[in-house]
């Protein structure tokens, strides 16, 4: 079946606004995987530019028209098909008469009068294809109050084509492109789960739920209706494993191999790290970084999370060992690092999520979690009736090398567990 044809008008200026780039890339991209090809004036600077290297980065075709005079200075050299032609009016009408709708992007005189000429054609029935007008940041406000003042003035009549004109009065960028400042980072819209239609929209909304409040731990956890457990879990488990990165870099200001050769939390365990042929002790900041990139690896692994749609009980299975491998840097943390934890944990929140989480998922027995965290750990009942699956303690004769310790006792010696 062939694909759908969108044409997209935009400008070509490299002086556009960033924003108008970002919003170019983003409908490429969006029209690309929706399996639609996109027409355009064949540029690769400017909006136009943004528009066909979005659509090319998500593997989608882009067929560009372009006048014989502006082939050398401006095409785009990666476009899957290229219509040279000898004027801009055969440029205009083969863009037209050649797609399925038009998108107007904001932009100059050049897409204005496009835009201008494609509403007089469809008045004229020369064309019969949606026209979608991209009112970003209000841009085309003026252009619609125009089109306001012409109805009053009855140059447009309101049974005409005109009337089924598509404004579209918002296009929320999310993507943070180099340069993006601080003030600026992830600054869009919210959106609910069931408007995102990304691969990655668990990971989308948990990661929105976090920036609008990042204390809220019952708003974080509280997974959207009909939403399966597993892939709601798993997508947590790697926003976990992402932040954790951030409290690894702040450790490693203090959490030297001289003072810290061994991980450790408090002093009853020692703790082998498995990246080694044979799993042998390790200085806790190698322990951290290796624990992470190995939880990377099989969160990764296509062998057992080859979908983040749906996913395998027995790959389910394996989230609990790497909750209770990488819990082991918020326990180094928080008895060796007291300072450094409180402060990211003040900001963060994470370790009291991660404990609610690993509580109310049944992921580590609840004896295992020794960070104390204010009414949590402290005081589980209210967890423990939430959780979906029973919490098992496991008895210290019976753990394997992928199990961890009940909450210590300290001795006088400290035993060994390996993570392998």
């Amino acid at each position: 079946m062939t694909s759908k044809r969108v044409c997209v008008y935009c400008a070509s200026s490299d002086a556009s606004d960033e924003k108008f780039l970002l919003a170019g890339r983003q409908l490429g991209e969006g029209l690309a995987r929706l399996n639609i090809t996109v027409v355009y004036g064949g540029a690769q600077c400017g909006v136009m530019g943004a528009v066909a290297d979005g659509a090319l980065s998500a593997q989608g075709k882009v067929i560009g028209w372009i006048p014989t005079f502006m082939k050398t200075e401006i095409l785009h050299p990666g476009l899957t098909e290229v219509h040279e032609v000898e004027s801009m009016h055969i440029r205009k009408h083969g863009m037209m008469t050649n797609s399925d709708a038009l998108i107007a992007l904001p932009g100059g005189p050049g897409t204005i009068e496009e835009l201008m000429e494609a509403i007089t054609w469809r008045r004229l029935k020369l064309i019969d294809v949606p026209i979608f007008i991209i009112n970003l940041d209000g841009y085309y406000d003026p252009l619609l109050e125009l089109f306001e003042n012409m109805r009053k003035a009855r140059f447009i009549i309101e049974d005409t084509d005109m009337t089924d004109l598509q404004i579209n009065t918002k296009l929320p960028l999310r993507r943070n492109r180099p340069g993006t400042k601080a003030a600026e980072w992830c600054h869009w819209p919210e959106e609910t789960s069931e408007n995102m239609d990304s691969l990655y929209h668990i990971q989308q909304y948990i990661q929105q739920s976090i920036r609008r409040n990042p204390s809220d731990i019952d708003f974080i956890l509280q997974a959207p209706d009909q939403q399966d457990e597993g892939v709601w879990k798993y997508e947590h488990l790697r926003q976990f494993c992402l932040e954790l990165n951030d409290l690894t870099v702040l450790l490693q200001k203090e959490c030297l191999p001289e003072t810290c050769s061994q991980m450790t939390a408090t002093e009853q365990w020692i703790f082998l790290c498995a990246a080694h042929k044979n799993p042998k002790e390790c200085p806790a900041i190698d322990y951290t970084r290796h624990t992470l990139d190995g939880a990377a690896s099989l969160l990764n692994s296509n062998k057992y999370f080859p979908s983040r749609i749906s996913i395998k009980e027995t790959s389910i299975a394996k989230l609990g060992s790497v909750c209770r491998r990488i819990y082991r840097i918020f326990s180094h943390a928080y008895y060796h690092h007291r300072t450094l934890y409180d402060e990211f944990e003040d900001r963060t929140h994470l370790c009291r999520r991660f404990t609610v989480f690993a509580l109310r998922y049944g992921l580590i027995p609840k004896d295992n979690l020794i960070v104390p965290i204010n009414g949590v750990n402290q005081d589980v009942t209210t967890i423990m009736q939430q959780q979906t699956s029973p919490v098992k303690s496991v008895p210290v004769q019976s753990l394997k090398d992928n199990d961890s310790p009940p909450s210590p006792v300290i001795p006088s010696t400290a035993a060994i567990e390996s993570d392998a």
